[in-house]
Protein backbone atom coordinates (compact mmCIF):
# COMPACT_ATOMS: atom_id res chain seq x y z
CA UNK A 1 0.00 0.00 0.00
CA UNK A 2 1.20 3.45 -0.94
CA UNK A 3 2.41 5.22 2.23
CA UNK A 4 1.71 8.54 0.54
CA UNK A 5 -1.96 10.36 0.07
CA UNK A 6 -2.18 11.81 -3.45
CA UNK A 7 -1.18 15.08 -3.74
CA UNK A 8 0.33 15.52 -0.36
CA UNK A 9 3.83 17.94 -0.17
CA UNK A 10 7.06 15.79 0.13
CA UNK A 11 8.57 19.16 0.69
CA UNK A 12 7.72 22.91 1.49
CA UNK A 13 9.53 25.75 0.37
CA UNK A 14 8.67 29.37 1.21
CA UNK A 15 8.49 30.76 -2.01
CA UNK A 16 10.46 34.07 -1.00
CA UNK A 17 13.75 31.26 0.04
CA UNK A 18 13.17 29.48 -3.37
CA UNK A 19 13.16 32.63 -5.59
CA UNK A 20 16.57 33.42 -3.22
CA UNK A 21 17.97 30.14 -4.42
CA UNK A 22 17.61 30.35 -7.64
CA UNK A 23 18.96 34.46 -7.71
CA UNK A 24 21.92 32.72 -5.71
CA UNK A 25 22.56 30.21 -8.31
CA UNK A 26 22.17 32.74 -11.25
CA UNK A 27 24.76 34.72 -9.53
CA UNK A 28 27.17 32.44 -8.55
CA UNK A 29 26.51 31.12 -12.68
CA UNK A 30 27.95 34.91 -13.73
CA UNK A 31 30.76 35.52 -11.17
CA UNK A 32 32.41 31.68 -11.46
CA UNK A 33 34.45 31.17 -14.33
CA UNK A 34 34.34 28.57 -16.53
CA UNK A 35 36.70 25.59 -17.03
CA UNK A 36 38.34 26.95 -19.61
CA UNK A 37 39.12 30.41 -18.55
CA UNK A 38 40.67 28.47 -15.02
CA UNK A 39 44.41 28.17 -14.02
CA UNK A 40 43.70 24.14 -13.76
CA UNK A 41 40.27 22.32 -12.78
CA UNK A 42 39.90 21.88 -9.21
CA UNK A 43 37.32 20.33 -7.20
CA UNK A 44 36.63 22.07 -4.49
CA UNK A 45 34.82 22.38 -1.15
CA UNK A 46 31.53 23.80 -1.15
CA UNK A 47 30.88 27.11 1.36
CA UNK A 48 34.70 27.33 1.70
CA UNK A 49 36.91 30.18 1.14
CA UNK A 50 39.69 28.72 -1.16
CA UNK A 51 36.45 27.03 -3.07
CA UNK A 52 34.75 30.30 -3.58
CA UNK A 53 38.55 32.16 -4.56
CA UNK A 54 39.23 29.22 -7.03
CA UNK A 55 36.08 29.19 -8.63
CA UNK A 56 35.55 33.14 -8.85
CA UNK A 57 39.28 34.10 -9.44
CA UNK A 58 40.21 31.01 -11.56
CA UNK A 59 42.97 29.72 -8.78
CA UNK A 60 43.61 30.65 -5.19
CA UNK A 61 46.93 32.92 -4.44
CA UNK A 62 47.36 33.27 -8.06
CA UNK A 63 50.53 35.49 -7.34
CA UNK A 64 52.13 33.27 -5.28
CA UNK A 65 51.64 30.26 -7.88
CA UNK A 66 53.15 32.97 -10.29
CA UNK A 67 55.80 33.44 -8.44
CA UNK A 68 56.67 29.75 -8.05
CA UNK A 69 56.33 29.29 -11.26
CA UNK A 70 59.25 32.22 -11.78
CA UNK A 71 61.39 30.12 -8.74
CA UNK A 72 61.02 27.14 -11.00
CA UNK A 73 61.98 28.71 -14.52
CA UNK A 74 65.92 29.99 -12.79
CA UNK A 75 68.56 28.04 -11.90
CA UNK A 76 67.63 24.66 -13.26
CA UNK A 77 64.77 23.98 -10.53
CA UNK A 78 62.41 22.64 -12.41
CA UNK A 79 63.96 19.46 -13.31
CA UNK A 80 63.93 18.78 -9.30
CA UNK A 81 61.54 17.90 -7.07
CA UNK A 82 59.04 20.22 -5.01
CA UNK A 83 57.35 19.77 -1.81
CA UNK A 84 54.30 20.49 -0.95
CA UNK A 85 53.42 20.89 2.70
CA UNK A 86 50.26 21.44 3.80
CA UNK A 87 48.71 20.81 0.11
CA UNK A 88 45.34 21.44 1.12
CA UNK A 89 42.91 20.24 -2.03
CA UNK A 90 46.23 21.06 -4.18
CA UNK A 91 45.50 24.03 -5.32
CA UNK A 92 49.35 24.87 -5.00
CA UNK A 93 50.54 21.09 -5.89
CA UNK A 94 48.62 20.64 -9.23
CA UNK A 95 50.05 23.66 -10.36
CA UNK A 96 53.77 22.44 -9.27
CA UNK A 97 53.36 19.33 -11.15
CA UNK A 98 53.47 21.24 -14.05
CA UNK A 99 56.90 23.56 -13.46
CA UNK A 100 58.75 20.43 -11.72
CA UNK A 101 59.57 17.19 -12.55
CA UNK A 102 57.95 15.86 -9.62
CA UNK A 103 55.76 16.84 -6.68
CA UNK A 104 56.00 15.52 -2.94
CA UNK A 105 52.52 16.88 -1.41
CA UNK A 106 51.64 16.38 2.11
CA UNK A 107 48.15 16.19 3.73
CA UNK A 108 47.24 15.07 6.78
CA UNK A 109 43.48 15.56 6.73
CA UNK A 110 41.70 12.88 5.40
CA UNK A 111 39.27 14.67 3.81
CA UNK A 112 41.53 17.14 1.79
CA UNK A 113 43.75 14.12 1.10
CA UNK A 114 40.85 12.75 -0.32
CA UNK A 115 40.07 16.13 -2.50
CA UNK A 116 43.96 16.21 -3.62
CA UNK A 117 44.34 13.26 -5.17
CA UNK A 118 40.95 13.58 -7.07
CA UNK A 119 42.46 16.57 -8.27
CA UNK A 120 46.00 15.20 -8.78
CA UNK A 121 43.65 12.23 -11.05
CA UNK A 122 41.36 15.16 -12.78
CA UNK A 123 44.30 17.08 -13.95
CA UNK A 124 46.56 13.87 -15.19
CA UNK A 125 49.41 14.98 -12.52
CA UNK A 126 51.31 11.21 -12.79
CA UNK A 127 54.02 13.02 -11.57
CA UNK A 128 52.26 14.36 -7.88
CA UNK A 129 52.54 11.97 -5.23
CA UNK A 130 50.32 12.55 -2.09
CA UNK A 131 51.09 11.61 1.56
CA UNK A 132 48.80 11.77 3.49
CA UNK A 133 50.67 13.04 6.89
CA UNK A 134 51.61 16.26 9.07
CA UNK A 135 55.29 16.65 9.16
CA UNK A 136 56.92 17.77 12.11
CA UNK A 137 60.17 17.62 14.50
CA UNK A 138 59.62 14.22 15.51
CA UNK A 139 57.41 11.11 15.26
CA UNK A 140 54.00 10.51 16.96
CA UNK A 141 50.34 11.24 17.07
CA UNK A 142 48.88 15.10 16.48
CA UNK A 143 45.67 16.82 16.35
CA UNK A 144 44.21 19.04 13.51
CA UNK A 145 41.58 21.35 14.46
CA UNK A 146 39.63 23.68 12.00
CA UNK A 147 39.81 27.54 13.67
CA UNK A 148 37.22 28.96 10.95
CA UNK A 149 34.58 26.13 9.53
CA UNK A 150 34.20 28.41 6.52
CA UNK A 151 38.11 28.03 5.55
CA UNK A 152 39.61 24.77 5.01
CA UNK A 153 43.18 26.80 5.28
CA UNK A 154 42.57 26.95 8.93
CA UNK A 155 43.41 23.79 10.10
CA UNK A 156 46.12 23.72 12.84
CA UNK A 157 47.84 21.08 14.78
CA UNK A 158 46.36 21.44 18.41
CA UNK A 159 48.76 22.16 21.04
CA UNK A 160 46.85 19.91 23.80
CA UNK A 161 47.10 16.66 21.15
CA UNK A 162 45.63 13.97 21.47
CA UNK A 163 44.32 14.99 25.48
CA UNK A 164 41.58 16.85 23.27
CA UNK A 165 40.31 14.83 20.45
CA UNK A 166 36.84 14.53 22.12
CA UNK A 167 36.50 18.24 21.32
CA UNK A 168 34.06 18.75 17.62
CA UNK A 169 35.67 19.31 14.64
CA UNK A 170 39.34 17.51 15.48
CA UNK A 171 40.94 14.71 14.01
CA UNK A 172 43.85 12.81 14.50
CA UNK A 173 46.70 12.87 12.27
CA UNK A 174 50.28 10.78 11.68
CA UNK A 175 53.49 13.51 12.51
CA UNK A 176 56.58 12.19 10.34
CA UNK A 177 59.86 13.94 10.13
CA UNK A 178 60.30 14.85 6.43
CA UNK A 179 63.81 13.89 6.35
CA UNK A 180 62.82 10.41 7.23
CA UNK A 181 59.92 10.45 4.65
CA UNK A 182 62.43 11.76 2.09
CA UNK A 183 65.01 8.62 2.28
CA UNK A 184 61.82 6.54 1.35
CA UNK A 185 60.47 8.49 -1.21
CA UNK A 186 63.28 10.03 -3.20
CA UNK A 187 64.87 8.01 -6.31
CA UNK A 188 68.68 7.91 -6.20
CA UNK A 189 70.00 11.46 -7.68
CA UNK A 190 66.90 13.09 -6.98
CA UNK A 191 67.16 16.56 -5.05
CA UNK A 192 65.00 18.61 -3.83
CA UNK A 193 64.74 22.30 -5.30
CA UNK A 194 61.42 24.21 -3.99
CA UNK A 195 59.84 23.51 -0.71
CA UNK A 196 56.42 25.03 -0.13
CA UNK A 197 55.11 25.18 3.19
CA UNK A 198 51.89 26.54 4.44
CA UNK A 199 51.06 24.91 8.15
CA UNK A 200 49.26 27.40 10.16
CA UNK A 201 52.16 28.24 12.68
CA UNK A 202 53.68 24.70 12.38
CA UNK A 203 56.41 25.77 9.84
CA UNK A 204 59.30 25.50 11.80
CA UNK A 205 59.21 22.41 13.69
CA UNK A 206 58.09 20.98 10.17
CA UNK A 207 61.29 22.65 8.66
CA UNK A 208 63.11 21.00 11.32
CA UNK A 209 62.46 17.70 11.08
CA UNK A 210 64.10 18.73 7.17
CA UNK A 211 67.25 19.89 8.37
CA UNK A 212 69.36 17.44 6.31
CA UNK A 213 67.10 17.78 3.09
CA UNK A 214 68.10 21.78 3.90
CA UNK A 215 71.66 21.20 4.10
CA UNK A 216 71.79 18.27 1.20
CA UNK A 217 70.08 19.99 -1.53
CA UNK A 218 69.63 24.03 -0.55
CA UNK A 219 65.79 24.39 -2.03
CA UNK A 220 64.14 27.62 -2.05
CA UNK A 221 61.89 27.59 0.78
CA UNK A 222 58.47 29.59 0.04
CA UNK A 223 56.46 29.97 3.27
CA UNK A 224 53.21 31.84 4.77
CA UNK A 225 54.07 34.36 7.63
CA UNK A 226 50.93 34.78 10.01
CA UNK A 227 52.55 37.75 12.04
CA UNK A 228 56.45 39.19 12.59
CA UNK A 229 57.35 36.75 15.81
CA UNK A 230 56.09 33.71 13.86
CA UNK A 231 57.76 34.71 10.98
CA UNK A 232 60.87 35.78 12.53
CA UNK A 233 61.17 31.82 14.17
CA UNK A 234 61.70 30.43 11.02
CA UNK A 235 63.73 33.15 9.39
CA UNK A 236 65.92 32.78 12.48
CA UNK A 237 66.18 29.11 11.59
CA UNK A 238 66.56 29.19 8.20
CA UNK A 239 69.66 31.77 8.66
CA UNK A 240 71.21 29.36 10.74
CA UNK A 241 70.76 26.94 7.70
CA UNK A 242 72.67 29.01 5.20
CA UNK A 243 69.63 31.09 4.32
CA UNK A 244 70.08 34.84 3.64
CA UNK A 245 67.86 36.49 0.94
CA UNK A 246 64.72 36.62 1.96
CA UNK A 247 62.03 37.85 -0.71
CA UNK A 248 58.01 38.46 -0.05
CA UNK A 249 55.65 39.79 -3.03
CA UNK A 250 54.34 42.91 -3.23
CA UNK A 251 51.52 44.13 -4.61
CA UNK A 252 51.02 47.59 -6.99
CA UNK A 253 48.23 49.71 -5.70
CA UNK A 254 46.39 52.65 -6.54
CA UNK A 255 45.75 55.82 -4.05
CA UNK A 256 43.36 58.64 -4.24
CA UNK A 257 46.43 60.48 -5.38
CA UNK A 258 47.70 58.21 -8.23
CA UNK A 259 44.24 57.15 -9.95
CA UNK A 260 45.79 59.27 -12.90
CA UNK A 261 47.58 55.89 -13.14
CA UNK A 262 44.82 54.22 -14.58
CA UNK A 263 45.22 56.14 -17.77
CA UNK A 264 48.27 55.01 -18.67
CA UNK A 265 49.08 51.39 -20.13
CA UNK A 266 51.24 50.42 -17.40
CA UNK A 267 48.57 51.08 -14.17
CA UNK A 268 45.58 49.31 -15.67
CA UNK A 269 47.09 46.16 -14.33
CA UNK A 270 48.16 45.37 -10.83
CA UNK A 271 51.66 44.07 -10.62
CA UNK A 272 53.35 41.24 -8.35
CA UNK A 273 56.59 41.43 -7.69
CA UNK A 274 59.51 39.70 -5.56
CA UNK A 275 60.87 42.26 -3.14
CA UNK A 276 63.86 41.87 -0.34
CA UNK A 277 62.51 41.64 2.98
CA UNK A 278 64.69 43.24 5.60
CA UNK A 279 62.31 42.49 8.34
CA UNK A 280 58.72 41.13 8.83
CA UNK A 281 55.97 44.05 9.05
CA UNK A 282 52.69 43.54 11.38
CA UNK A 283 50.99 41.99 8.37
CA UNK A 284 50.13 38.56 7.03
CA UNK A 285 52.49 37.65 4.07
CA UNK A 286 50.88 34.97 1.65
CA UNK A 287 54.41 33.62 1.02
CA UNK A 288 58.25 34.88 1.52
CA UNK A 289 60.61 33.26 -0.31
CA UNK A 290 64.07 32.29 0.86
CA UNK A 291 67.21 31.58 -0.81
CA UNK A 292 70.38 29.85 0.44
CA UNK A 293 73.95 31.35 -0.57
CA UNK A 294 74.42 28.25 -2.36
CA UNK A 295 70.54 27.59 -3.37
CA UNK A 296 69.62 24.86 -6.03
Amino acid sequence: MNALSTGQPVLSIPYLRFFAGRLRMWVSRKLELGAGQRRIRLFTLDNDVIGRRIRTQGAYEPEVLAAIDAVAAGAGRSAGVALDIGANIGNHAVSMARSFSRVVAFEPHPVMAAALRANALLNGCSNLQVMEMALSAHVGDGVLQQQRPDNSGTLELAADGASAMDAPGRVAVQLMRGDDVLDRVLEPGERVTLIKIDVEGAELPALQGLAACLQRDHPVICFEVRHPAEGQLVRAFLEDAGYRDFQAIRASRIGLGSLHRLLTRAGRSKHYQLEPVAEFEDRHYAAVFAFAAQSA
